[in-house]
This record gives structure tokens, sequence and C-alpha cells, in this order.
């Protein structure tokens, strides 16, 4: 008598195939202007939530008339950040700008990225 074959459990489960996984929408950046006035300095860099306050990554370019400028690319969204002067000082925006209390009892300036 001939043996009927029947499909195990595991056997079927893995024959239903497996849906791929979905891809994450991708963010998109804005450009970001950053600008301090400091003729006298000779290197200014902007450090914040943005980049671990990490003010060797993005270095500020020196313009005409002591205006030092940098452009990032962020995901919107909100982000505290100060200038390094001459790598020894942090200082706060000039322009007018939302400013909220860190934790050495002084004021980080933030940004809305939209």
């Amino acid at each position: 008598m001939p043996v009927k074959k029947t499909a195990t459990k595991a056997a079927k489960k893995s024959a239903v195939k497996k849906s791929a996984p979905k891809k994450k929408k991708a963010v998109q950046k804005v450009e970001v202007a950053f600008s301090l006035y400091a003729p006298d300095a000779y290197t200014v860099a902007v450090g914040g939530t943005f980049n671990d306050w990490d003010h060797n990554k993005d270095r500020m370019n020196k313009g005409d008339g002591g205006r030092w400028t940098k452009i990032l690319e962020l995901a919107p969204g909100r982000y505290e950040y100060l200038f390094r002067i001459n790598d020894t000082r942090w200082e706060q925006d000039q322009d007018y700008v939302e400013t909220v209390q860190n934790e050495f009892g002084t004021v980080n300036c933030v940004k809305n990225v939209i």
C-alpha cells in the first residue's frame, strides 16, 4: 500500500512568503545658516546638539568684514547651540534668538528647524 505524504506544520510555515521589511521614509534635511560677527577671531566653530557639541566638526568660514558663516543640513527638530571662539570660549548668537538654561548655569541658543 503506498504511503501518503503529508506536509508537516514546519514545512507549511516555511512555504509562507515573508513580506519585505518596510523602508524608512527619508528625512528631508534643510539648509540652516549660522552666522557670527567676530572680526578679531582666528577660528570660529558652531557646536550643538546636532553634532554632539563637537566644535572641531563644524568650523566656520570667515568672510569679508569679519562675519563668520556656516551652512549645515539639519533634519527638522529643535537644536541647542553656541559658537566656539579661538578654541577657548563659548559665545551666544549675537542675533536675537530663543535661549534655554543649560546645566552649567548659562544659556544655550535654540534653533527650531521646520
